[in-house]
């Protein structure tokens, strides 16, 4: 992985930041479904209590993946229902670019695998900006580095605090699909797009569907 960008410190210190432990009044609940759940979850923006969707997929989507990801997100958010999803590259990054477009109210929640001051993929450092400002940003530190670990512990969190998770475009070896397999566990209601059968991009998801 590459080294993670900080973020501009005026644009994060401009934003309410709050962390948050199991005892504290504004803790997601939802995150106390998992075997072991976060000791703390730092919190840049809001999490407002709304229905969530998470949008989770491949970093490597190809147009079709993107175009639908984006426009799923815009719809939800239309109806005020919150889009998660975990801030990489790919079908992340376009669900929470569909949800900031779907309304004036948008709602995105981003999920990292960092802490809040750095952006990882460093490019997506406006968008974290822009989704801690309708809604939030949220991490278990305020700062790390990316690493593999934290990415799993990233993809159970996302499952958890989601009502629903979309599942759009995944290989066979995808982060997304930890994501799946947590909400299957979670007993949230999992959906997933299927895709061609000689897409090697869609074999995660069309694997599940087999299932």
């Amino acid at each position: 992985m590459s080294p993670a960008s900080p973020l501009p410190p005026e644009a994060l210190d401009a934003l309410p930041r709050l962390a948050l432990t199991p005892a504290h009044a504004r803790w997601p609940s939802k995150l106390d479904d998992l075997s072991r759940r976060p000791r703390s979850l730092v919190v840049a923006g809001e999490l407002p209590p709304r229905p969530r969707v998470a949008i989770v997929g491949t970093r490597r989507a190809d147009p079709g993946g993107l175009r639908f990801a984006e426009r799923l997100a815009a719809e939800l958010s239309a109806r005020e229902i919150t889009v998660v999803s975990g801030g990489a590259r790919g079908i992340d990054a376009a669900a929470h670019r569909g949800a900031l477009r779907g309304s004036d109210d948008a709602r995105s929640i981003a999920v990292l695998a960092t802490g809040l001051r750095r952006a990882y993929p460093p490019e997506h450092a406006r968008l974290f900006v822009a989704v801690a400002e309708r809604c939030a940003r949220g991490s278990e530190v305020e700062d790390a580095a990316p690493q593999k670990g934290r990415c799993v512990a990233r993809n159970r969190r996302i499952a958890a605090l989601a009502d629903v998770v979309v599942l759009v475009q995944a290989p066979a070896r995808s982060g997304a699909l930890v994501t799946a397999r947590w909400a299957r566990k979670l007993d949230r209601p999992l959906l997933v797009a299927p895709g061609a059968p000689w897409d090697a991009r869609a074999a995660g998801g069309n694997a599940l569907l087999r299932e």
